[in-house]
């Protein structure tokens, strides 16, 4: 199990800055295009799904309705790579004046207990977002997030209020629950393991034990991606036919839990 790493400053038209940060799902990169000079985010998509031939079906047919998504409350798709078969998501950025990316994860542990107002502004904006797509019929099924957490929640701060973006939105129904799933468990036990003194062998495993912090890092991503499921998700990674609207209602419960509860 693998991901491909970006070695080089350029990557396709775009300079890649600097790595964001990691996940279940592989590694986020900050990045400019080279003429345009407009701020993006790259997200490198993991190489054992690039070498599936069923994703690449699912992903090069629904790629397009998902950046067709338009609406202020969900983190736009403007563009998709393939570079050496390997697959890359290029997405609108939201960066703060130091160029750092805060999501509601980040946001949380700094300011610890929210009032009411500013839970209300949150929540009313990823209700919003959720009910734009859940109106959207893909194949005959209403759009779904699936995957909805504290780390797909981008925050901007305008003036007194707060701006919410989500990402991500409908990656796990292409990628698929069960794949999301395997691929977290792997890396958990990896994790597991070596923390009790036994050797890694996964070499995608490599960068996350050079420093500090990462496996607290990948850890905290595991343990609030597998929080936010829905149970009909944890139970039946075979199918896709219970994971759909009611699912992200169940998730935006748990969200509206912590927020209020801290």
């Amino acid at each position: 199990m693998s991901t491909h790493q970006i070695d080089t400053q350029l990557l396709g038209d775009y300079k890649v800055i600097r790595k964001l940060g990691q996940g279940m799902m592989g590694d986020v990169y900050l990045a400019r295009h080279r003429f345009l000079k407009k701020m993006v985010i790259l997200k490198a998509l993991p190489e054992e799904l690039s070498q599936n031939s069923s994703f690449i079906q699912r992903f090069e047919k629904e790629v397009a309705l998902l950046a067709a998504l338009d609406h202020p409350q969900i983190i736009k798709i403007e563009n998709v790579m393939c570079i050496d078969k390997a697959y890359y998501l290029v997405t609108e950025c939201h960066v703060g004046p130091k160029g750092e990316v805060e999501t509601l994860s980040t946001f949380l542990q700094k300011k610890k207990q929210l009032d009411e107002s500013t839970i209300l502004q949150i929540a009313s904006q990823v209700a919003e977002a959720l009910d734009y797509a859940h109106q959207i019929n893909i194949h005959d099924e209403p759009l779904a997030h699936r995957g909805l957490k504290f780390n797909n929640i981008i925050l901007t701060q305008d003036e007194s209020n707060l701006r919410v973006k989500i990402s991500d939105f409908g990656l796990s129904r292409i990628i698929g629950i069960g794949a999301v799933l395997c691929r977290s468990y792997r890396i958990l036990w990896e994790m597991m393991a070596f923390q009790s003194g036994f050797e890694h062998g996964d070499a995608y495993l490599e960068h996350f034990f050079e420093e500090d912090g990462n496996l607290s890092k990948l850890h905290d991503s595991f343990s609030q991606y597998y929080s936010f499921l829905a149970p009909e998700q944890k139970g039946r990674v075979d199918s896709n036919r219970d994971q759909d609207v009611k699912a992200d209602v169940y998730s935006f419960g748990i969200l509206l839990y912590y927020l209020r509860v801290g």
